[in-house]
């Protein structure tokens, strides 16, 4: 799913922008450290100057990392056909972006795909050779709290993490991945990335319209029961 293979001008790649080599070439760059050396190339092709000395370089080539660390929350489908030469590698998902007809996505098209999950973390790690921690995870939603007071019923989310918890699973049970962790993305409702609280990750729902006294009440999603289990069990138990 995360190869680049071309089917009617479409290719495959992560949502932050980069294809599957691009970040699991840089992940491997900061594991050893040795930007400065693998890149001098790339840079010089661009008219930069580094301005480092053989002791700098020497530092910098002899560290290494304890792990790798990445957030995923969707793949990204990119069209060659909406994209130049001129276009920045850090626009080429944006300006290239199309839909990925195999897959579903939520309101605001971020795209579900635990299949791409599990490639990222095998790859990952074969690439780089380090334990593998995916630190954010999850999905965003509009939700409101329903008048008659019960949970919001979001099976949504708990389908979302319990297909990439699986995934996660299939990456280190069938892959070989060795993988120190999981964090889901969120715990609790707070304002998105685009500074409101329209998209909703949390599986604790926060009111943020109740009149005074009862604003910023906390209430546990449908998902908030599900989660409680599946961690309880380390993953054993995702029905």
């Amino acid at each position: 799913m995360w190869s680049a293979f071309p089917r009617s001008g479409v290719s495959y790649t992560p949502s932050f922008g980069a294809t599957p080599k691009g970040v699991c070439r840089h992940s491997s760059i900061r594991a050893t450290l040795r930007s400065a050396l693998v890149d001098t190339s790339y840079v010089a092709h661009r008219g930069i100057e580094l301005d480092m000395s053989a002791s700098e370089l020497s530092a910098i080539a002899s560290m290494r990392n304890d792990f790798s660390a990445f957030s995923y929350y969707r793949s990204q489908c990119v069209s060659a056909s909406g994209i130049t030469e001129d276009t920045p590698a850090t626009s080429i998902a944006d300006e290239g972006h199309v839909k990925n007809p195999t897959l579903q996505a939520n309101e605001w098209g971020w795209e579900i795909d635990p299949l791409g999950f599990r490639h990222t973390l095998t790859e990952m790690y074969e690439r780089c050779g380090l334990p593998v921690f995916p630190i954010e995870n999850g999905i965003g939603w509009r939700e409101r709290l329903p008048e008659d007071g019960s949970p919001v019923a979001d099976d949504y989310r708990v389908d979302c993490h319990r297909s990439h918890i699986q995934a996660l699973k299939d990456a280190v049970e069938l892959d070989g991945a060795e993988v120190i962790g999981y964090l889901g993305w969120g715990l609790i409702d707070i304002p998105s990335s685009s500074g409101d609280i329209e998209k909703r990750y949390g599986a604790v729902y926060v009111d943020y319209d109740a009149a005074s006294g009862e604003r910023l009440k906390r209430i546990p999603k449908k998902s908030f029961t599900w989660f409680k289990r599946a961690y309880e069990s380390n993953g054993e138990d995702l029905g």
